[in-house]
Parts: structure tokens; C-alpha cells; sequence
């Protein structure tokens, strides 16, 4: 029996990395990207994929600082 959570989960987050390596990695703007998701039979507005850079940026962050920290040297 398939584990429809894991199922319906995955393709989801891998959404949301998709719209990040997009916006970051492509420079492909959030907009022309919701167009695309239409065409492809995926209603998203704008306002959700923001959303989702957003809080993925806010989940990154942390990481973000480490690294920062890492290269900045020692504090004077």
C-alpha cells in the first residue's frame, strides 16, 4: 500500500525548491513562473509562491549567518 502522504509531500517540497532555484539560481521572476505553473495545470497565485520564498529564506537563515561567520574572521 503506497504512503500517500509521502506521495502527495514530495512533489510539494520539491515545488518550492524548484521556485528557488528559479528565482536565485535563473533570475526568473516569481510572476512568469506562477504563468508557467498555470500552463502546466497548476494553480498558484503570486502571492503563495512569495510566500514560500519568504519563509524559506527565513528558514535558511541560520545557515546563512554560519556561513557569514565562518568567512568574516575573527571579531575585532
Amino acid at each position: 500500500m503506497a504512503n500517500t502522504e509521502t506521495l502527495d509531500v514530495i512533489p510539494r517540497q520539491w515545488k518550492v525548491i524548484q521556485t528557488l532555484r528559479e528565482k536565485f539560481g535563473q533570475h526568473q521572476a516569481l510572476n512568469r513562473q506562477a504563468e508557467r505553473y498555470v500552463k502546466e495545470g497548476v494553480e498558484i497565485s503570486l502571492s503563495t509562491l512569495a510566500d514560500q520564498v519568504g519563509a524559506s529564506a527565513a528558514a535558511l537563515e541560520p545557515i546563512h549567518a554560519l556561513i557569514r561567520a565562518m568567512f568574516s574572521g575573527p571579531s575585532a
